[in-house]
């Protein structure tokens, strides 16, 4: 009787597992040679209502975003993958989304965040707004990374501070944002050792790309205790452990309070690493489309 039990309910037992197997391996599959999918944190904002769900497979945490001071989704204006909604921001609202600050947000090493965003802001515009930054809102202000611009001054800054200034690598605001235009960003940062001429051997130097629709930016004015090396520049003894700090990752804003921006943002993701050329193309066209 135990024999012939174990051969009965052996197919119905063994089901869910094989089940699991087949999950797992589309899954896998679907995530072979994705950039996308190594991402700790991604929101594609196409909930009805309420937080923007975290749908990242490879975070540590509940990277969810607020929608705060009345910032609403709208219907996409991108032709994603994933199509359906976008969040619309108004600055002079103060509206921004807000994502906890967690061993994926909070980085020590490196970071890589990329998003879908159309600004409504005019090249008359004097205002600083920012994309996003992990800023402190006490007077240091000290940032794991942040990204704000100026219209008005076609300036447009990637930045740390370790608690002593800000250091600031700037590209041209109308070549990357523009007006109204539908835009794919990638930033990323990491600390290394920067190459040849810096003057030591210590990991205290932060190396800087930006990517526009899967293209390399290029830096605009004078050196700033920096060295280029292509396209890739490299901010020179940098305080590097004290570039972290608690404060939440602020997303259209580069805090609560300061540097709102007026536009639409969309698929936002994260990376616990910096993304190369190759990497930051290929997640271009998985995100926004060959076209």
């Amino acid at each position: 009787v135990a024999d012939d039990m174990t051969l009965t309910r052996g197919p119905s037992m063994l089901r869910p597992c094989l089940l699991t197997l087949m999950s797992l391996l589309l899954l896998t599959q679907a995530h072979a040679g994705s950039i996308r999918g190594t991402a700790v944190v991604d929101l594609g904002f196409n909930e009805k209502a309420g937080p923007a769900v975290d749908t990242a497979s490879g975070g540590q945490a509940n990277n969810s975003g607020r929608l705060l001071a009345g910032a609403r989704r709208v219907p996409s204006p991108f032709a994603t993958s994933r199509g359906g909604r976008a969040v619309l921001l108004e600055a002079a609202r103060k509206q921004f989304i807000q994502v906890p600050s967690t061993p994926d947000t909070s980085r020590p090493q490196a970071v890589s965040i990329a998003m879908l965003l159309v600004s409504f802001h005019g090249p008359a515009d004097a205002g600083l707004h920012g994309l996003f930054a992990k800023r402190a809102s006490d007077k240091t202000a000290r940032s794991n990374y942040g990204l704000n611009f100026q219209p008005k001054g076609n300036l447009l800054q990637l930045y740390v501070n370790d608690g002593s200034g800000f250091r600031v690598v700037r590209y041209s605001a109308n070549s990357v944002i523009g007006s109204r235009q539908r835009v794919h960003l990638v930033a990323s940062l990491a600390v290394g050792d920067a190459p040849g001429a810096d003057a030591d051997t210590d990991s205290d130097d932060v190396r800087v790309r930006l990517f526009v629709n899967g293209q390399p930016a290029t830096r605009i004015g004078k050196p700033d205790r920096d060295l280029a090396e292509g396209t890739d520049i490299w901010l020179l003894n940098v305080k590097t452990d004290m570039l972290q700090n608690s404060a939440p990752l602020t997303l259209g804003a580069s805090s609560p309070a300061a540097e709102h921006f007026s536009g639409v943002i969309d698929e936002v993701q994260l990376f616990d690493r910096e993304l190369n050329a190759q990497e930051a193309a290929g997640l271009f066209v998985e995100v926004a489309g060959a076209d």
